[in-house]
């Protein structure tokens, strides 16, 4: 239908879709591709992002009542472009300035104090037009008085000095991610060991250099790699079950027996379209919702 009147320029058609789907519905159609030139739109690199959130502050501001500083949008960035994999800048960046906004204010702002004081301000309000009808005007007075002080302290429920800090980030971060923020590393470090001398016999001086990895894990912030070597039926599979456990980080096992055939890789990362089970839940889906 669209393609004369797109040949002749009897319309004009902007239009915007993912790169998948161009492929899926219009690249296929030759015809139709010719009548378009493509654009295409790359996700804006950091300080970009940086860029479009500053522009963006004002109007958060303005919307949730809360001071948002640079410092915060720097923040905001840099750990969304850590922690949140699932979307692309500034899309991800945005909605989490706006989550990190609202959870800052409800955790100020008690709703139920505003409902409170809005009632009883409504209440004396009536009172004063009472007093005034009954000609009280000493009682009228006093009630203004009170109605005058009641608005100020609404206003300083609404006033917009609340500040985000980094930990309130932190904390929006591990809802939308799944992955823990907060952990006390020296307590941690002692609970696994405890947890391992208790649980695992007869290998101390391999669990003794576990632990030392992972305080060079924790202080250094860098991602742990250990490779656990020895016979069946040692204590290898549950130390590392221990150790997540108590880092409360997900577990993912893969049993190398089940991927002796070269047809088993779609166990890992899913099967073809049209075969049997190519729908079904596959291995590094689990990393896609627990990263």
């Amino acid at each position: 239908i669209l393609k004369p009147y797109l040949a002749r320029g009897d319309i004009h058609v902007i239009g915007a879709t993912t790169t998948r789907e161009y492929e899926k519905y219009i690249a296929k159609d030759k015809a139709l591709e010719r009548r378009f030139e493509v654009i295409n739109i790359k996700e804006p690199s950091i300080e970009e992002t940086k860029e479009i959130l500053m522009g963006l502050k004002n109007t958060y501001e303005l919307h949730h009542k809360i001071k948002i500083s640079d410092e915060n949008i720097t923040d905001i960035v840099d750990l969304g472009n850590k922690y949140l994999f699932n979307k692309k800048n500034p899309d991800k960046t945005i909605d989490l300035l706006d989550s990190v906004c609202a959870y800052v204010k409800r955790k100020n702002i008690s709703k139920e104090n505003v409902k409170g004081l809005n009632t009883e301000l409504l209440n004396l309000q009536k009172r004063k037009e009472q007093f005034v009808l009954d000609k009280e005007y000493d009682k009228a007075l006093n009630t203004c008085l009170k109605i005058s002080a009641m608005e100020e302290e609404i206003k300083k429920y609404n006033k917009s000095d609340i500040k985000i800090l980094k930990n309130d980030i932190l904390q929006v971060i591990e809802q939308k991610s799944n992955i823990p923020m907060f952990l006390n590393k020296d307590i941690i470090i002692n609970k696994i060991d405890n947890l391992l001398k208790d649980n695992v016999y007869g290998q101390d001086e391999a669990l003794e250099k576990i632990v030392n990895n992972l305080k060079m894990y924790f202080n250094n912030d860098i991602n742990l790699k250990l490779l656990l070597l020895g016979p069946s039926g040692v204590g290898k599979t549950s130390t590392v079950k221990l150790i997540s456990k108590e880092l409360n980080n997900n577990l993912i096992r893969l049993d190398m027996s089940e991927y002796s055939l070269e047809t088993s890789i779609g166990k890992l990362i899913g099967g073809n379209h049209g075969y049997i089970g190519y729908d079904d839940d596959y291995i590094f889906s689990k990393v896609k919702y627990n990263p």
